[in-house]
């Protein structure tokens, strides 16, 4: 159970991660997390996973292994480059640049993926207290009609579910609407939303992060439902959305 007195945003706690936070947003942060395990938990993965990414481009770590001194040895005494000097120079710098090779073509994850994995830091705790203001809700709705021309004229009911907010993402400066919901047994569930280019694909199921997710495209939006492990739950959810959305 969260003990500080005031929730943070999502987006408040990315800012926290990433070192964006102002002094007085750290300040409340750094005090809440002494006496909450959970939103320490969360911001320490949310630091790592950032570690992470940063240090897969850091291409000043690949540099090449250094030459053995003997092939230097053999340089000096010759006045010349060895032939194996030649060959362990050639050797390295392919080493390298395979690195680097593999961390450009290696895929980008997919957008479902990248919910996924924000998804999967979620807890109980996380979408604790009422529900969004509806005033917020109607502005969030508004932005998105505006910045994607994706309209939802009301928030999705979803069975045994209890809608707890709505919030504008991104993902690569593409505008992403996020529907947050609690079940009945406190597992968060969401609805996530973003302008596509493939124009009609019928739902698909599959696991990502450890997590239930159910996938489908219409009339160029594309949609992702996602949360807990029960695969039959998600499908069915994900079938009724995208009959009413």
């Amino acid at each position: 159970m969260n003990t500080y007195s005031q929730p943070f945003s999502d987006d408040e706690i990315m800012m926290f991660a990433d070192g964006q936070a102002d002094a007085d947003l750290a300040q409340e942060i750094t005090f809440a997390m002494q006496s909450d395990p959970d939103l320490e938990n969360r911001i320490k993965i949310l630091q790592a996973q950032a570690f992470d990414i940063k240090d897969a481009f850091d291409l000043g770590r690949l540099a090449a292994p250094k030459v053995p001194e003997h092939l230097l040895a053999k340089k000096a005494q010759s006045g010349r480059i060895a032939p194996q000097l030649i060959r362990t120079t050639a050797l390295a710098a392919s080493f390298v640049f395979g690195l680097i090779a593999m961390h450009l073509l290696e895929p980008a994850p997919t957008w479902v993926e990248r919910v996924a994995s924000y998804q999967a830091l979620y807890v109980t705790d996380t979408l604790a207290g009422g529900a969004q203001a509806p005033g917020k809700t109607e502005a969030v709705l508004s932005q998105m009609k505006r910045e994607t021309g994706v309209t939802l004229q009301a928030i999705p009911d979803v069975p045994g579910m209890v809608f707890k907010r709505a919030q504008l993402l991104a993902i690569d400066d593409a505008p992403l609407l996020q529907i947050a919901y609690l079940s009945e047994d406190g597992t968060p569930f969401a609805l996530c939303i973003v302008a596509a280019s493939n124009s009609g694909r019928a739902v698909e199921t599959t696991r990502s992060h450890n997590l239930a997710t159910a996938t489908w495209t219409k009339n160029g939006v594309g949609y992702v439902f996602i949360g807990g492990t029960d695969a039959a739950r998600v499908s069915n959810v994900a079938e009724g959305l995208s009959s009413e959305i």
